[in-house]
């Protein structure tokens, strides 16, 4: 994967989980509240790569006191 957010990946793996375990394990959605939550599992997924994590905006000083770079 190509800079994917992970903690917004792990919330997905945990929403999964957590709605399996309480649904149970099945091929297709057996209610709305249950289409619901894989819905929201995609979306958990889906904002993992819509927004990647930042780059770090400081810059490291080293034992100088002078900035990297």
């Amino acid at each position: 994967m190509s800079r994917a957010n992970w903690p917004i990946a792990g919330l997905g793996v945990l929403w999964w989980w957590m709605e399996t375990s309480y649904f149970g394990g099945n091929i297709g959605p057996g209610s709305v509240a249950e289409l619901y939550a894989d819905g929201l599992a995609l979306v958990f997924y889906a904002a993992a790569f819509a927004f990647p994590p930042r780059k770090p905006l400081a810059k490291n000083v080293g034992k100088s006191g002078v900035a990297d770079g």
